[in-house]
């Protein structure tokens, strides 16, 4: 059953030009739309111009799509954070591929939760307290060796979110605060990896909150040296996947601030959803079979074998996109510029072209991400790592938006289908 939703508060109404082109539609097109009932103008006092419902809108173009499927329930929310179109992802009306060339995640990340732009290259604040660094060094020793990188980030955040005693205070200004914080928490307490050379060392000795959280993941994912613009290719790829609109994990955050979760369990929401391998977890199935490929000449019969044991491609086709995921195209752009590993990068495109000849669908986030692993020489787990540090900015600045709705806005009903009750 779908869930209804109230009208979006005044101020956040599409205009007619925006409504048409959420639509891919002309405007005499949606005039037409509005005479025959289909959708409802909106009209304020003193302005001449028409405004339409958002939510409306969207549940019109999810019809024209033609994405309903036997079984589903569709959510459709107003929301000022994330728009998807075919041809690129926006932040508040900023194009996301333009931001993760040109702004650091940090910043991005503040961007979201509705504040400017910071001056300078990175953000302030964005480091953990003595107390958060210690517990997550703490918990990171009693876990397996073999633990996974998103394992013991999600260790971390349990560990410290019972330890702030202010958790609670869900304003704006409280949980931007509790997001660094966090944040940089579940970074700064990954081990690093292998020695660190001069440039490595360098970085990583600078205070936190002079040093960009990119500088500071990357010995913690690879043992690889940080190579000339590695740091780059990682901060885009945490841009990148900061948000994508109402994502399963990013409905599960929101459903948790509907009840005024605190932004601690807000992001356990977000993680528990991600996990799956149908979202979060499917980036690392692909870096798993281009370290299987390891080399162009083995793409065709590894590719062969994957498709006999599993009849599914992880990395290829999106819901929502009928070609490439444009995330997927401007991160591999970026990593085709970067010439951080040549032979690496042909291995990727090898994969890319043998699929390419059969598949009718195209690659996805997923695919882009686990590439910037491959490429960088990055551990097991580190595609899913980078797509969860940097979807916790979304998770949160949905949250923020949640909270000045009403509360527990999201009850959905049940089709009982069982024995009758005696």
């Amino acid at each position: 059953m779908p869930i209804q939703e109230p009208r979006s508060q005044p101020g956040r109404q599409l205009t007619a030009k925006q409504a048409a082109d959420r639509l891919g539609i002309k405007r005499e097109t949606l005039y037409a739309y509005v005479s025959r009932g289909m959708l409802e103008r909106i009209r304020v006092p003193g302005n001449r111009e028409s405004y339409f419902d958002p939510v409306a809108v969207e549940r019109l173009a999810a019809k024209k799509r033609g994405t309903g499927r036997a079984g589903s329930v569709e959510v459709v929310i107003g929301t000022a954070l994330t728009s998807m179109q075919q041809h690129g992802v926006a932040y508040r009306g900023i194009d996301a591929a333009l931001l993760a060339e040109t702004r650091s995640f940090e910043s991005v990340a503040e961007w979201l939760w509705g504040r400017d732009f910071p001056s300078g290259s990175s953000a302030p604040g964005w480091s953990a307290s003595p107390a958060a660094l210690e517990a997550g060094a703490a918990v990171q020793q009693v876990l397996p060796d073999a633990s996974r990188p998103t394992d013991r980030i999600r260790a971390t955040l349990a560990v410290i979110g019972p330890a702030d005693a202010l958790r609670f205070d869900v304003r704006p200004e409280a949980v931007i605060a509790a997001g660094r914080s966090a944040i940089a928490a579940m970074v700064d307490s990954l081990a690093l990896r292998g020695p660190a050379d001069a440039r490595s060392l360098a970085i990583e000795e600078r205070p936190a909150r002079e040093n960009p959280l990119a500088c500071r993941l990357w010995p913690r994912l690879s043992a690889k040296a940080i190579p000339e613009q590695g740091a780059e290719l990682l901060n885009a790829a945490l841009v990148l996947a900061a948000d994508h609109e109402l994502a399963a994990s990013t409905l599960a955050a929101r459903i948790a601030a509907s009840v005024r979760s605190d932004p601690y369990s807000i992001l356990h929401a977000g993680f528990g959803v991600f996990a799956g391998p149908l979202h979060g977890g499917a980036s690392g199935q692909v870096h798993r079979l281009l370290r299987e490929v390891d080399r162009p000449a083995n793409a065709l019969p590894v590719i062969s074998e994957h498709f006999r044991r599993e009849k599914f491609m992880p990395g290829f086709g999106h819901l929502f996109y009928e070609r490439e995921d444009p995330r997927a195209v401007a991160l591999l752009a970026m990593l085709r510029r970067s010439n951080i590993a040549p032979a690496r990068l042909e291995t990727v495109e090898a994969v890319l072209e043998v699929l390419n000849e059969r598949l009718p669908v195209f690659m996805n986030v997923d695919f882009a991400l686990a590439a910037v692993a491959f490429c960088s020489e990055m551990c097991d787990g580190a595609p899913e790592a980078i797509f969860a540090v940097g979807r916790c900015a979304g998770w949160l600045a949905h949250a923020i938006e949640e909270f000045q709705e009403r509360p527990v806005r999201f009850r959905p009903r049940a089709h009982y289908l069982g024995p009758p009750a005696q």
